[in-house]
């Protein structure tokens, strides 16, 4: 059966964003299952902006030709704009890689009774998204992990026994859970989750809004089950580094071997959009493959050395960078008449 090329899309957008938003649960965790009842209205918030920024986009990627999250912003914006992102999108996307590499090497050693796993699970994790990142590949593998990742979330959701995590035991404090909290992170999710995939977008052309539609119900289809099983735990695993581990430790070593197996599908996809990324973006560069080999050479060296400075400084930084300059490219799509922003309005506005 022919796939249509929007879901297609859909489907690489969505495999690019599942390593970074939910191969562990604790994004799941901080952004949703901690406000509560209120966290139902951060999912919703958090599928609508995705599909919609999606479609943005993919609008503008049409209009411009670009392939690649800096080449929109040089066609848009110049040359000067084109080159900030060059840097900032192009270290956001080295760092993540280097974020996978680690986690991949971590799966490793946690899964393989071998001398040396984790170097084993790194350089498989290198190879995988090396192979995914080419031709339609991503969105193969998207087709293929999307019903894995369903139906474990399906299932820890369907299983209501109570989960043991004494050994994280800390004292538990409240948490505001109210509804204007709730939906700024599901904002904030959407927006840092594409600014990560903004590059998958432009590699995989469809029509805007079909793209936007089916990205957003996918996510929905796998935010909502993955908030039902950590919800109904959130006090218990409010400090749990990987909330699914805990709650697939149920089953048994079959859980934790599955578990292993989805985070692990999630660590590649997410590992393969970030080199097909880069790969975009070094297109127009002499001896481009040697550039990414150097590049992705440097991930590996941060993967394996001390880099909590990169992770929680610089990684969130630049993502909050790529976050603002993707609503800055609100101001360049082609809004309905009816569509009124107060810098248009104070524009037309007659002078004295």
């Amino acid at each position: 059966m022919r796939i249509p090329a929007a879901l297609r899309s859909a489907l690489a957008i969505v495999a690019a964003i599942i390593g970074a938003g939910f191969a562990s649960g604790r994004e799941i965790m901080t952004f949703f299952s901690e406000m509560g009842a209120a966290s139902w209205l951060g999912v919703a918030i958090a599928c609508a902006l995705s599909g919609g920024i999606v479609a943005m986009l993919a609008r503008l990627g049409a209009q411009t030709g670009a392939k690649s999250f800096p080449g929109l912003f040089g066609a848009l914006m110049g040359q000067a704009c084109e080159d900030a992102m060059h840097l900032s999108h192009g270290l956001l996307m080295a760092i993540l890689a280097a974020v996978m590499l680690s986690a991949g090497g971590e799966l490793g050693a946690l899964v393989l009774p071998l001398h040396g796993a984790r170097y084993i699970g790194m350089a498989l994790t290198l190879a995988c998204g090396l192979l995914a990142a080419r031709g339609g590949a991503l969105a193969r593998l998207g087709g293929a992990m999307f019903p894995c990742i369903f139906l474990f979330f399906a299932a820890l959701a369907l299983d209501g026994r109570n989960v043991d995590a004494s050994v994280y035991a800390q004292n538990a404090h409240a948490i505001y859970s109210g509804a204007p909290l709730a939906a700024l992170l599901g904002a904030v999710y959407a927006a840092l989750n594409l600014s990560l995939a903004g590059g998958v977008v432009l590699l995989n052309p469809a029509q805007p809004r079909k793209v936007g539609l089916y990205t957003a119900l996918l996510l929905a289809a796998l935010l909502l089950p993955a908030n039902v099983a950590l919800l109904r735990h959130r006090e218990t695993l409010q400090f749990v580094a990987m909330p699914s581990v805990v709650l697939a430790a149920r089953w048994g070593s079959a859980g934790f071997y599955l578990c292993a197996l989805c985070m692990y599908l999630s660590v590649v996809s997410t590992m393969a959009a970030a080199i097909a990324s880069l790969r975009a973006q070094l297109a127009g560069v002499r001896r481009s493959p040697w550039a990414l080999a150097g590049i992705l050479a440097l991930s590996a060296f941060f993967s394996l050395s001390s880099f909590d400075f990169l992770v929680r400084s610089v990684y969130p930084l630049l993502g909050w960078l790529c976050a603002l300059a993707l609503a800055a490219l609100a101001a360049f799509v082609d809004w309905p008449a009816h569509v009124k922003f107060p810098w248009k309005v104070r524009a037309a506005a007659p002078k004295d």
